[in-house]
């Protein structure tokens, strides 16, 4: 029998010869908008776009966009085509709420249209405070996070079904409840509870699943992943979602070989095998995150820098925190390399300061700057970052944070003492003999904060004392610190345990 015969399209042949004899001609293959079967000349036109944003010829790619959004309104990677392009010509948040809500209209019924909207309303509200107080003015909105938990709530209940992506993004919108109380807001409740659970059972799955394999075992499975190339009974679609899923087990595979690593380095092979999977989809943040870890393993801090910038010139989805991971290996480098220069990552630090953001994406890029100026010996600069940060809404968690970098400058200069009366003035919220800014500091935090103590806070403290050979401070921090966790790895290297 011939292995290339294809089931599915005898199938439909089959159905087809039937529906002719009861159905009028015109009728088959009629373009009907609203059906869910595209014909093969849409992916290529998605290809075609995709390749034209390459070549920088963008009104091409937003014509080829646009014509298949209009031949298949119900088409979601059309959308987020046309989306991606609106991002690197720099259009308008607003233009891409826009385009959804265009989306939504034409297809009421599809919860990923609301997730959508809901993800911009919420990254809108997060990225800039002014741009979404003049939108909130202009649509007459109470709060674009009410807004979108709206809209990710209504995506929930059409898909009627767990899933993470939707819960993700309410845990989001919890960490920001200094902005808005979604206390009254029951479903919200619950599906905060489901997802802790959902996440658990997620996490345990991933761990047991290749935990147990010798790395011989991994690599045989790796290949054998490879080698699933029977596609031709599969649609255009199925082949798809088929590849995504290999890749998928790929990526799983890959990382529990990384993780098996021998002697604390990665050989060329893996190296190579991780690259090469990285070229072949270099828009899933997967591949780009495994790469990052095998090489920032490996110390390649520079063929990582030149990794990270290529992703910046091929993807508008560039965020803060990607940028912060790649000042933060120019951090790394310049520890191994001092050649290496800091100008750039320092400007590119100082605009992202100047972003109108709320603490939550503030005291990352704080941290980053203060760093940068440690690594420098520039101490003053390093704590002037943090002196000069004002909010009226900060809580006391933030003014703790600020101390914490203050402290770490004065330990990274070699000030153990003061570093010491600043953190212990920090535990006791009793400022003494401290610095007038640094008074004010822990005035402000006294007041405010009333939470646990970060244990970033004990660390710094602990090893203060160690530097001074305080063995009767340092057990005191030990002591502390074995009541937040027994287990924690600081308490069990001093504990020798």
């Amino acid at each position: 029998m011939n292995k290339n015969f294809n089931r599915r399209k005898f199938l439909e042949i089959s159905s087809l010869c039937f529906a002719g004899t009861v159905i009028p001609v015109n009728f088959l293959f009629s373009s009907n908008r609203n059906s869910k079967v595209f014909s093969h000349s849409i992916y290529d036109s998605l290809r075609e776009a995709k390749i034209s944003i390459r070549k920088k010829e963008y009104s091409k790619a937003e014509e080829i966009y646009s014509n298949c959004i209009a031949e298949n309104s119900n088409y979601l990677s059309a959308y987020d085509g046309l989306q991606n392009l609106y991002s690197i010509t720099k259009k308008s948040d607003e233009d891409i709420i826009a385009l959804y809500m265009t989306g939504l209209k034409k297809n009421p019924k599809n919860p990923y249209f609301y997730e959508r909207i809901g993800k911009w309303y919420m990254r809108l509200e997060i990225g800039n405070k002014k741009q979404a107080r003049l939108y909130q003015q202009k649509y007459g909105f109470k709060s674009l996070l009410e807004e979108s938990l709206r809209y990710i709530l209504r995506a929930n209940e059409l898909k009627n079904r767990k899933d993470s992506t939707v819960d993700y993004f309410l845990i989001s919108l919890e960490k920001i409840n200094r902005i808005i109380e979604f206390n009254s807001i029951e479903p919200k409740k619950q599906m905060f509870e489901r997802f802790k659970s959902y996440k658990a059972e997620n996490r345990q799955k991933y761990k047991s699943r290749y935990q147990n394999w010798s790395r011989e075992e991994l690599l045989r499975q790796f290949d054998d992943i490879g080698k699933r190339n029977s596609l031709s009974l599969y649609s255009e679609e199925d082949i798809q979602r088929r590849k995504a899923n290999i890749s998928k087990e790929k990526l799983s595979v890959l990382n529990h070989l990384i993780n098996k690593r021998e002697n604390n380095n990665i050989d060329e092979n893996l190296i190579n095998i991780t690259k090469e999977i990285y070229y072949s989809d270099s828009s899933n943040t997967q591949t780009l995150g495994l790469l990052k870890k095998v090489l920032d393993i490996n110390k390649s801090y520079h063929a990582l820098i030149s990794i990270q910038e290529e992703n910046f010139n091929n993807n508008s989805k560039i965020n803060i925190w990607n940028k912060l991971a790649y000042i933060r290996t120019f951090r790394k480098a310049y520890k191994e390399d001092r050649s290496v220069s800091l100008d750039g990552v320092i400007r590119l630090n100082e605009e992202l300061y100047e972003l109108d953001v709320i603490p939550l994406l503030k005291l990352p890029i704080i941290d980053s700057l203060s760093s940068l100026h440690c690594l420098l010996k520039d101490f003053e600069k390093a704590r002037d970052v943090c002196y000069r940060f004002t909010d009226e809404n900060t809580a006391g968690s933030t003014y703790g944070h600020l101390i914490l970098y203050i402290s770490r400058s004065y330990f990274d200069q070699g000030d153990y003492f003061y570093c010491i009366e600043l953190l212990n003035s920090m535990l006791n919220k009793i400022p003494s003999k401290l610095k007038e800014k640094d008074e004010i500091l822990i005035v402000n935090y006294s007041k405010l904060f009333n939470g646990k103590i970060d244990r970033g806070v004990y660390y710094l403290l602990g090893k203060s004392y160690e530097a001074i050979n305080d063995n009767k401070g340092l057990d005191n921090v030990v002591k502390l610190l074995s009541r937040l966790d027994p287990k924690d790895s600081f308490v069990r290297k001093r504990m020798k345990i």
